[in-house]
């Protein structure tokens, strides 16, 4: 991700314009939200060997078209919110 891609996803993530949306990211209990990717999620944490597994398989090529707002229902699923396609709207 180049710091232009990072500059774009912090404009979509600015609190203010999301809540113009109808989406409160995080009950509001952050004031800003970090562009991130969850690799893993658990009550156990993640595996040890997990950091090793992915750095074998960096750097990864590829191109984002967009990105996806994703919520997490009660039952612990999640689902994509929002997508957002770049260049379109920023």
């Amino acid at each position: 991700m180049t710091d232009d891609d990072r500059l774009k996803i912090q404009r979509l993530k600015k609190r203010d314009a999301l809540i113009e949306m109808g989406i409160d990211p995080y009950g509001g209990r952050f004031a800003e939200v970090v562009p991130h990717l969850t690799v893993a999620d658990t009550a156990e944490g993640p595996p040890a060997s997990l950091g090793s597994e992915l750095a074998a398989g960096l750097p990864i090529a590829a191109v984002a078209t967009e990105v996806w707002l994703m919520e997490e229902a009660r039952d612990g699923t999640w689902s994509t919110r929002a997508a957002f396609p770049l260049g379109a709207w920023v």
